[in-house]
Parts: structure tokens; sequence; C-alpha cells
């Protein structure tokens, strides 16, 4: 989900050792390191950047505060960090990570000389084979600028994001109480948008909330968009513009220890608008089970109102979450163990629109409800 979000990550963000311990990132590391055994890999470069870092959390913690940082792992041995930024900044990257060598991106090219001598020492061989995660967000100069270092020693580039997300697909168990706990505090953001509202405040007085209190309460970072236009689009909060009417349309994201949690919120909504999306999210978790397509579930949010369309906000309608917010392809499908959002929105003949979300947990035989953020009305609709 593309927000608009900070130029400089200003939550709390550090290594909690009593949720994650360290027998958790050496096991993480063990996994990818067997999927660089099953490719046959020398080494493996993992890339994040302040926006998208999901490999590179899962596997060292850091989630980059404002630029971007590389991962160095040998078949064998300890992981290297280089880190954008100078090296009075690197203190605070050291206090998010389990990793104990950090360098700045000044010192890339002996970091990588290091690093390369290393694997062709282990392995005996003078041309080597690396993997690369992080392909889709890495900007090309970083790019570059590694590949320039390694001008005559690799063989061969392989593209390991297809592996790595599926190391991820499936959350741990200390990973899902971290979520459960996120899920919690964006629920309690949810309700805090629309008390706002019911006491008088506008949109852009509920999403400033929203946001001072996510931050307050420990969060790494909170995303969000709004309307201002009756719930048909939403916007980042930009500046403050004149606003009409009580209700309230919005999206909020929220990222604790590296987690996303998210909420649809439509508040002050017409009771029968209400009710075609509360019914709508009441057909896609009846039917969510491991193995269902995710354009299965889609398909089953047809508007009952006579006129309304699918709002584009929700024209993805299954997000999986975790260390990033993936908005899924219709032909995936959902798995054991993995926590994903329901959306459903619609356009109203009479230029309104509404979402909602709800988020479950897939487990072996049955569907658990984690949150429900369902349009709220004059009259309350629940879920079935």
């Amino acid at each position: 989900m593309q927000t608009m979000h900070p130029v400089i990550v200003s939550g709390r963000h550090v290594l909690d050792t009593s949720i994650f311990p360290l027998d958790e990132f050496e096991d993480r590391l063990r996994q990818a390191r067997e999927s660089m055994d099953a490719h046959g890999l020398d080494g493996l470069v993992v890339y994040g950047n302040g926006e998208n870092s999901a490999a590179l959390t899962y596997l060292t913690n850091l989630a980059p505060r404002m630029r971007w940082a590389l991962a160095f792992i040998p078949r064998q041995g300890e992981v290297e960090l280089v880190v954008a930024g100078p090296e009075r900044d690197l203190h605070f990257a050291q206090a998010a990570t389990w990793v104990k060598s950090l360098t700045a991106y000044d010192k890339l090219e002996p970091v990588v000389r290091r690093w390369s001598d290393g694997l062709r020492m282990a392995t005996a061989r003078e041309r080597l084979r690396l993997g690369f995660a992080g392909n889709k967000h890495v900007r090309q100069h970083v790019l570059d600028s590694v590949t320039r270092c390694l001008p005559q020693e690799v063989e061969a580039w392989v593209d390991v994001d297809a592996s790595l997300d599926g190391l991820r697909a499936t959350l741990r168990p200390r990973e899902l109480r971290t979520m459960r706990s996120n899920i919690g505090r964006i629920e309690a953001l949810a309700a805090m948008a629309r008390q706002v509202v019911n006491d008088g405040g506008k949109a852009a007085d509920a999403v400033r909330a929203v946001e001072k209190a996510g931050l307050l309460r420990g969060a790494h970072e909170v995303r969000t968009l709004f309307s201002r236009d009756a719930g048909l689009t939403l916007q980042p909060f930009e500046r403050v513009e004149a606003e009409v009417g009580n209700a309230f349309a919005g999206f909020i994201a929220r990222r604790e220890l590296g987690y996303w949690a998210e909420a649809l919120v439509s508040h002050n909504v017409e009771p029968e608008y209400a009710a075609d999306i509360v019914e709508a999210l009441s057909r896609m978790v009846a039917a969510a089970a491991a193995g269902v397509r995710v354009s299965d579930l889609e398909q089953l949010r047809s508007p009952r109102s006579t006129g309304a369309t699918q709002h584009p906000f929700t024209s993805r309608g299954v997000a999986q979450l975790g260390l990033e917010i993936q908005e899924m392809a219709p032909t995936e499908k959902l798995q054991v163990g993995g926590i994903y959002s329901l959306r459903a929105g619609l356009v109203f003949p009479d230029k309104t629109g509404a979402i909602g979300s709800v988020i479950v947990l897939v487990h072996d035989d049955s569907v658990e409800v984690l949150l429900q953020s369902a349009p709220t009305a004059t009259r309350k609709a629940e879920l079935a």
C-alpha cells in the first residue's frame, strides 16, 4: 500500500530481545542459508530501505529509518551490514539489530571486497554465485555500487526474493504474538478516529490524533490516508483544508517492531450502505480458509445496493500482513499461519463512498477474526 509517510521515520524501533531473542534470528538465518544451499549460492546480499525492508528486517531486525541498508550474508560466519548515512548515525541502526558489524556507506567497497575474499577462500572458487534479495525496490545506483566492487568475481547474480518471501509467508509464534499486539493497538486507533469525529472534530483532526497517539504508544511508524470528498477518494495529510460534513473515511497502518497492521475505517455512513459492506465482509470471512484463492474472495463483494460500484481503494480485496502490507494477486491463495486483511468498499449513487476491513488468521481447519473494522452508521451494523 503506497501512502504518504514521514521523510524521517520518527517512531521507536529497537531490538527487544525479550520479544525476539537471538535464537529467533539464528533460526531465520539458518532457513536463509538452507535456501542458499538449494540455489547453489556462495553468498547473499539483502537490500531494504525506509519504505520496503521486509527481507532485511526478517533476517537482521533492522528497518532503515531514512535511506537504505545492505546485509552481506556468507554461507558460514558473521553477517555484515552497510547502512546509508554518516557514521555518527550508526548507533541508531545498532540499537535495532543483533548484527555486530555495521559500516557506513562511504566504506562500502572494503566491506564488499573483504566479504567476497572470504567467500572465495571458503569455497575455493574464483567466481561466485551470489543471491540478491530486494530486487523490486533496490535503487539502481546502490546495485551498481555493489557490482562495481566485484567486476570479475561474480559468475551469476540470482534473484531470491521469492524464496525469502516463502520463508515469511507463515508467521512464526513470536511473530504472531507481535502481530496480535499491534492489531489490538490499530483497533484502538480506529476507535479513536471515530471518537474524534463524534466529539465534533473533522477528518484532519482525527488523523492528527491517530498519528500522535500511535507514535506515543511505541509505534515505529504510522501511515494514514483519509477522505475529504465523502469517502470517494483517499489522500495523504499534506495541509489543512476546509472540510464539510461529519463523516470519516480513512486508512490507518501502524508498524511496531517491524510488523504492520492496518484498518480501513468509515464512520457515520448511511445505514443501508454500511450494511452492504458489512454483508460483503461477512461473506468473505465465511469463505476464507487455507487454499482459497484471492479471486474467489473478491467475487463475494458484489454490492446489494442498486447502482453501487466497487471502491477504487479496495480494488485489491486481500492484503497479507506482517513485515509488509502485501496486496495479493487474484491467483494467490491463503496459507495456514498467514494473517490477512480482507477489504471491501463501495461507491454509491449519491456520490459517497465507504470502506471496511476484517483481519483474519488462517488456521489448519478454521479462521480466527482478529479485527473487525466494518463501517459504522447511526445504528451500528455488526458482522454476522
